[in-house]
């Protein structure tokens, strides 16, 4: 019979394993302007909130991967980015960064969406 240290050290390498699996969250994003008056985005200002539904892993360098489509479902751009906050289990965290783009990309985005690649247990 597994004590229960044993059985959530098993819980714990589970949700190691399969870190993507604990992550969810939502994606916002809007235009940076090089100029405001200018209306002309240069780059798109990104804020993941990130959630672990895990019980008892701590992830820490979480591996995203944001997509930006056009009204056809073109991808526009596709970043990865890595999360690198630790995020305790239950635990939410936000994450903002800008990356760069041109005026017509921004113009043709219709949608963003974002996935977890990978997630570390440190």
């Amino acid at each position: 019979m597994s004590s229960s240290a044993d059985l959530d050290e098993e819980l714990r390498e589970t949700e190691c394993a399969h870190g993507s699996d604990f992550i969810s969250g939502t994606l916002k994003f809007g235009a940076r302007y090089k100029a405001a008056l200018s209306m002309k985005a240069d780059g798109i200002k990104i804020t993941l909130d990130l959630t672990s539904t895990a019980t008892l892993a701590t992830f820490k360098d979480v591996v995203v991967v944001v997509t930006f489509v056009s009204e056809t479902g073109a991808v526009v751009i596709e970043k990865e980015m890595t999360v690198d906050e630790f995020i305790q289990p239950g635990g939410t965290v936000q994450y903002e960064t800008e990356i760069d783009c041109t005026p017509e990309q921004y113009e043709n985005i219709s949608e963003g969406t974002w996935v977890v690649k990978d997630a570390i247990c440190p």
